[in-house]
């Protein structure tokens, strides 16, 4: 068997978790970053007054946390860091269930 000890199949259990939070904690964060580069890019687009139909898909791809956030919120700083927040978690939550299965297979 090739590799270390952690990405071996009989590894201790300890290190199948450590393997899954590093793994869902990369993941996460370039799903993160992508995300919230997208809603600081369409509120700035907000903020100049330059919003238009054509960033409509980009808008699509901040759900489901997207559809959380009450219809009279302003857009303010305030609220802005409160959703940021909110899409980290949300990517984080999201790629758990494909990392999962990558950590905790049996096989190599």
């Amino acid at each position: 068997m090739s590799g270390a000890p952690e990405d071996r199949a009989g590894a201790p259990p300890h290190s199948r978790w450590k393997r899954f939070f590093v793994l869902t904690a990369k993941v996460g964060g370039v799903l993160a970053v992508f995300r919230v580069g997208i809603y600081w890019y369409l509120l700035w687009r907000e903020w100049t007054g330059t919003q238009s139909l054509s960033t409509l898909p980009l808008i699509l791809l901040l759900y489901p946390e997207g559809a959380l956030v009450p219809s009279g919120a302003r857009a303010t700083v305030a609220w802005a860091v409160v959703i940021t927040a909110g899409l980290v978690l949300g990517s984080m939550l999201l790629v758990t269930p494909f990392t999962a299965p990558l950590s905790f297979s049996e096989r190599d």
